[in-house]
């Protein structure tokens, strides 16, 4: 029951980050470069890396899944709760990545 439960969580959270990624590479990136570019924020080299490869989402989405899933049925016993924290941190990481010029831009409105 333990593993269903992991599994749907982790489903979900890798769900999101697949999710993320696609409404990024359909034009949502290209909204957030406009509003750094709006306030002269320059975004950090991982924002761009990201942005620009944003073509590949899906290979993105795949490598989030197995870095989230690999613990979940290879590991034993307490160590498969490590899958939720991994692909949870991997959504946090994927907005993080995205809203981190925006909060470096400070109070500038």
């Amino acid at each position: 029951m333990r593993l269903k439960i992991l599994a749907f969580i982790v489903t979900v959270t890798v769900s999101l980050s697949g999710g993320w990624l696609y409404i990024l590479s359909s034009g949502a990136a290209e909204k957030y470069t406009a509003v750094y570019n709006g306030f002269g924020v320059i975004p950090p080299a991982i924002t761009t890396t990201l942005f620009s490869n944003l073509h590949y989402w899906w290979i993105i989405a795949i490598i989030v899944a197995a870095i989230s899933y690999l613990p979940l049925f290879i590991l034993k016993n307490k160590w498969k709760y490590t899958s939720v924290m991994l692909s949870i941190s991997c959504l946090i990481a994927l907005v993080g990545v995205v809203y981190a010029p925006i909060v470096s831009m400070g109070p500038v409105v």
